[in-house]
């Protein structure tokens, strides 16, 4: 599990991308799925600390924000906090996994666009 305040998300319009950030207004930190690994790469023999978010189909917002780029239609997948144990079971199977994989309720999240001038000062 990844714990966030939010994240976000660019929306494409024209010649232009617009990020947003997008969070649970009702909530300070939630949890996003993730995965972790260590590794050893082969060529270097140097040890590196990766992570992936997972994604799941867009809810609404989320699909109406994020609507160009690589992977359109799509969103981090929020875990709701009676989830989050589930999740972290070393014993989930496949199917139990995809159960959580769902869209967040897009009535309990919100979104504003960023100032760009803001953000290059």
């Amino acid at each position: 599990m990844i714990p966030s305040t939010g994240f976000y998300e660019y929306h494409h319009e024209e010649n232009e991308a617009i990020p947003y950030r997008i969070f649970l207004p009702e909530t300070e930190i939630f949890s996003l799925a993730g995965i972790y690994d260590e590794w050893q790469n082969p060529e270097t023999g140097e040890y590196l600390r990766t992570f992936s978010v997972l994604t799941c189909k867009a809810n609404r917002l989320c699909g109406r924000i994020h609507n160009g780029g690589k992977n359109p239609g799509r969103m981090p997948v929020i875990l709701r906090p009676e989830d989050e144990e589930i999740y972290l079971n070393p014993d989930l199977t496949k199917d139990g996994i995809s159960g959580l994989f769902v869209p967040f309720e897009d009535s309990r999240m919100e979104a504003y666009p960023l100032d760009m001038n803001y953000l290059r000062a």
